[in-house]
């Protein structure tokens, strides 16, 4: 193995734990052998701008390393990985910029490779660090990001993105993903791996978020547009329409009006329409199998995917799998 690495992990305020857990608990994995967690072949501490004591988004209190005592600087500028945690509020996130811009500057001049996490992306937007860089962006805050940094471009296909030794990345369990990328270049990928089924994870995911049909279209009608977010989330999720119209507020028959209007198409079918698109990309992306994805996408029964899919592709899903790989 190759030299230990050290990530230095920033929490700012009302961080998001999922990623964060994800990420920690890879490196866990990681760092030793079995299941013994010392920080053997990597290892980690976990700080915050100016407290010691810090709440996550859930409210759960996290204690960590305060960097507004000078002291604690030293051993964060000396990481190789300094990787931010961003919370659930972008303003917040603009907000800190300031404060973060000369701790994250500094320990890239001294060799640090930046990550940015879910909304920490736009603290470093704000601090100029991500200059003509392709970056990553949770898809719920595309278009407010691009609305802010017009001139920066999203990579909108990917869980995470690299140049230049900054490293952004959507957020969520995507970050197991990363860790495994960022401890390989150390430990390799066996040992960066390490401890997957025991996150009950089967296979890493590619870097690959779902394709740009999974960018909620832009809409002017804030009731549609809230519709649009629960279609959405509802393509892995058992959600009739009903149910949707009902977390909107407005009825079935509204909605399909809306959707008619809009996309020439019922709700029922549009959602029809996420799922199988959804299904062709795993298919042609994944190494899943036809009825692991079958289940990813809402359908219980496999022999009626299969015919679902063969109506609206006009091919069957081991067809389409079969034509690609030649």
């Amino acid at each position: 193995m190759n030299k230990r690495p050290h990530f230095s992990l920033l929490l700012l305020p009302e961080f998001s734990l999922l990623p964060y857990a994800s990420f920690l608990d890879k490196l866990r994995f990681s760092s030793d052998e079995a299941d013994f967690s010392s920080q053997k072949y990597c290892s980690w501490a976990s700080y915050a701008l100016d407290k010691d004591l810090i709440a996550s988004s859930c409210g759960s209190m996290h204690k960590v390393t305060s960097l507004s005592n000078e002291d604690n600087l030293t051993p964060f500028y000396q990481s190789d990985f300094v990787v931010v945690f961003g919370g659930r509020n972008i303003s917040s996130a603009i907000e800190k910029a300031q404060t973060l811009k000369p701790l994250i500057k500094k320990a890239y001049a001294l060799g640090a490779h930046l990550v940015s996490i879910d909304n920490a992306v736009f603290s470093f937007a704000q601090s100029g660090m991500l200059s003509n860089q392709k970056v990553t962006v949770h898809w719920r805050h595309h278009q407010q990001f691009l609305a802010m940094f017009p001139r920066l471009n999203l990579a909108k296909d990917l869980l995470f993105e690299t140049q230049n030794r900054i490293t952004t990345c959507v957020g969520g369990t995507a970050t197991v993903e990363l860790a495994i990328e960022l401890i390989s270049t150390y430990l390799g990928k066996p040992q960066a791996s390490k401890g997957l089924a025991d996150m009950i994870i089967e296979q890493p995911r590619l870097n690959q978020l779902e394709p740009n049909f999974a960018d909620i279209p832009n809409v002017n009608d804030p009731l549609l547009n809230k519709a649009l977010t629960y279609i959405f989330e509802s393509i892995a999720h058992r959600q009739t329409i009903e149910e949707i119209a009902n977390r909107t507020g407005i009825s079935r028959r509204q909605l399909d009006r809306k959707m008619e209007k809009r996309f020439q198409c019922s709700a029922s079918q549009y959602l029809h329409q996420l799922k199988m698109k959804q299904a062709r990309w795993l298919l042609l992306n994944t190494p899943q199998s036809i009825s692991q994805i079958a289940e990813s996408v809402g359908f219980d029964n496999l022999e009626y995917f299969r015919q679902a899919f063969k109506r609206f592709f006009h091919k069957t899903p081991s067809k389409v799998r079969d034509e690609a790989s030649q």
